[in-house]
């Protein structure tokens, strides 16, 4: 064996390791997922108990959040379906993108 591929080999390990490390883990990207829905969700009560305040906008990231995809692609024609495949019940997910 070369001496390079046996330093590759020593250093192999431990450079797994580290690269577990930094690796953002599943549950860090469920967490921070739950957390923008909570604050999606707080924005929306917050605009909704607001007299004549337009309600969309913080609707729309509700929605966003919940789907976990960017709120500019909320808005659509297949909304409902994107919403029923997400868990929804289907007269609450046809209801949602009536709005």
């Amino acid at each position: 064996m070369s001496s390079s591929a046996a330093g590759i080999l020593a250093v192999a390990p431990f450079a797994i390791v580290v690269a577990r490390w930094f690796r953002p883990h599943k549950s860090a990207q469920v967490d921070r997922a739950r957390a923008r829905a909570r604050v999606a969700a707080l924005a929306f009560r917050e605009a909704a108990g607001r007299p004549s305040t337009d309600v969309a906008d913080a609707f729309a990231e509700f929605i966003a959040a919940c789907l976990s995809c960017p709120t500019r692609t909320v808005i659509g024609p297949d909304l409902s379906t994107r919403l029923s495949n997400a868990g929804v019940p289907h007269g609450h997910a046809s209801r949602a993108a009536d709005v």
